[in-house]
């Protein structure tokens, strides 16, 4: 049989039938039994890295084709966990992992809802897919220390972002006595633990009241209310405000973090959101006291680690600043990726000293 897809009709040999609208039974409970399967190896993989585990109220347990399952994602967040689907073909299986994540993944509740940002061509409903047990609007993860108030059903992919959540303790080791700002903060997660590792004062910025108000309420739940700020606004627009001299009274930031959106969400805008990746970094580098650190991240897929690091190069010489790159992160490892799936190694986290 040979067939060619053209729009919504397929074309196939003389007298042949359309393909049937699902698969035969027989193929569905092997492609169920293969998830089940795969998330038997997970759990026994982030077993072995130490999730769960003291101060690890939230990790990645699924990572879609780096753990086999292609458009799933898992993430156990507290005593339940939210899938994220993102295809068609994860979402036949949307009720299986459910099921499984309850009987055997030892979940008190689960939520399975599509992406944010599915592909229209894969035709799945916006919002909730399935669900069990009784769905918190809020619950509170404690990751070493800092309580981080997560709600299921909103946000970006599980509520909370997980590939972060080690970059938070490598990046809090940095702040001991210095002003931080932490720049689209989202939850504060980057702040929060600087605070707790001993920063003399964090400013948290966000363009979301929603966002910023969950920073704040977290800031409290962790008992650093008394020197975590949060700001609703155009987080480039104060650091230009800083870079310019304004609110620096007590002076300048000894460490900024920068966590952007994803600025290149297509290819065909790579080179503009290049750009603006430089005078964002250009701007935060001019609001850094002397010998300050700069923590700077992207998201976005399509801009790869070379693109990204000649990028803070050409920051560099704009804001008349000498960078050293002391390292490159990623995503926590459990996010894995496979080689031939270079688009999953989507973060970077670029840690420097500017001069």
């Amino acid at each position: 049989l040979r067939s060619t897809h053209s729009g919504s009709a397929w074309e196939h040999g003389p007298g042949s039938e359309p393909p049937p609208s699902r698969l035969p039974d027989a193929a569905a409970g092997l492609r169920l039994d293969v998830a089940r399967r795969r998330l038997v190896e997970a759990t026994e993989l982030r077993a072995l890295l130490g999730r769960p585990g003291p101060g690890r109220g939230a990790y990645r347990l699924i990572n879609a084709e780096g753990d086999g399952l292609p458009g799933l994602m898992v993430d156990r967040i507290g005593d339940g966990a939210v899938v994220v689907i993102s295809t068609a073909g994860a979402a036949l299986m949307a009720e299986a992992v459910s099921d499984w994540l309850i009987e055997k993944g030892g979940c008190s509740w689960v939520l399975a809802r599509a992406a944010n940002d599915v592909h229209p061509s894969e035709e799945l409903p916006s919002g909730q897919i399935a669900s069990r047990g009784t769905v918190p609007d809020v619950i509170e993860v404690d990751h070493n220390g800092v309580t981080l108030p997560v709600e299921p059903a909103a946000g970006q992919k599980g509520g909370l972002y997980t590939d972060q959540l080690d970059n938070h303790l490598a990046v809090a080791a940095l702040a001991k006595g210095r002003f931080v700002v932490d720049a689209y903060c989202n939850l504060g997660g980057f702040g929060l633990h600087a605070a707790k590792a001993g920063a003399r004062r964090v400013l948290a910025i966000d363009a979301s009241q929603k966002a910023a108000e969950g920073a704040d309420r977290a800031a409290k739940a962790s008992g650093l209310s008394d020197i975590f700020e949060v700001v609703t606004g155009d987080a480039i627009h104060l650091l230009g405000d800083l870079a310019a001299g304004i609110g620096v009274e007590d002076g300048r930031p000894g460490l900024v973090i920068i966590d952007p959106p994803k600025f290149a969400t297509r290819a065909d805008v790579i080179d503009d959101a290049l750009r603006k990746y430089a005078h964002l970094n250009a701007t935060a580098m001019a609001a850094l006291e002397p010998g300050g650190f700069l923590v700077t991240c992207s998201c976005s897929g399509r801009i790869d680690r070379t693109a990204f690091v000649r990028m803070l190069g050409h920051a560099a010489r704009r804001a008349g600043r000498e960078l050293q790159l002391l390292e490159l992160r990623g995503a926590a490892p459990d996010h894995p990726s496979v080689p031939v799936h270079t688009e999953a190694q989507y973060l970077k986290v670029a840690i420097c000293r500017v001069k």
